[in-house]
């Protein structure tokens, strides 16, 4: 089963039963989500909002660096 950006799903370690992003690469489970935003977003003063024009969402792993992007539809 894949989960975000296509990276595997695994059994959590702290939550038992549920089931968390892996890393593709080298299996570990330290695996952060996020999204950066363009320059100027539509939220008050221009911060970046959840499904501003632009925005990419992010993968990567902290203990061997693998990323990866997708530009949400």
């Amino acid at each position: 089963m894949k989960g975000a950006h296509g990276w595997p799903l695994a059994p959590s370690q702290r939550f038992p039963g549920e089931l968390t992003l892996a890393c593709p690469a080298c299996g570990s489970l330290d695996v952060t989500l996020g999204t950066r935003y363009p320059v100027h977003g539509t939220g008050p003063l221009g911060r970046g909002r959840l499904g501003d024009p632009g925005a990419t969402e992010y993968s990567s792993c902290a203990v061997c660096g693998q990323r990866s992007e997708s530009r949400p539809a």
